[in-house]
């Protein structure tokens, strides 16, 4: 079976926690074990069997979609900023 999953996080240096959100799953995995290019944020094609995963491959089109969503959605909140509303004490 082939899942899309997103690189959530790296803990101590060398594990990686994969989500898959369409069945509301994790995955821990070691960092050599990624592509060599996928880092927090990239966007994985899995394919698992009996729940362990035997390839991994970056889904480049998911990745390029959502970095565009986030970098929208950031630029949207920063036009709608008008700076903070408390004030320093100097």
């Amino acid at each position: 079976m082939t899942i899309r999953a997103v690189i959530d996080r790296i803990v101590d240096g060398d594990r990686v926690v994969l989500l898959v959100e369409e069945q509301k799953k994790e995955f821990t995995v070691r960092q050599e074990q990624l592509p060599t290019a996928a880092e927090e944020g990239t966007w994985l094609l899995l394919t698992v069997e009996d729940e362990q995963i035997v390839e991994m491959t970056i889904d480049t089109k998911m990745t390029n979609r959502m970095e565009a969503k986030v970098g929208a959605t950031l630029k949207r909140l920063r036009q709608k900023s008008n700076g903070s509303r408390f004030k320093r004490k100097d």
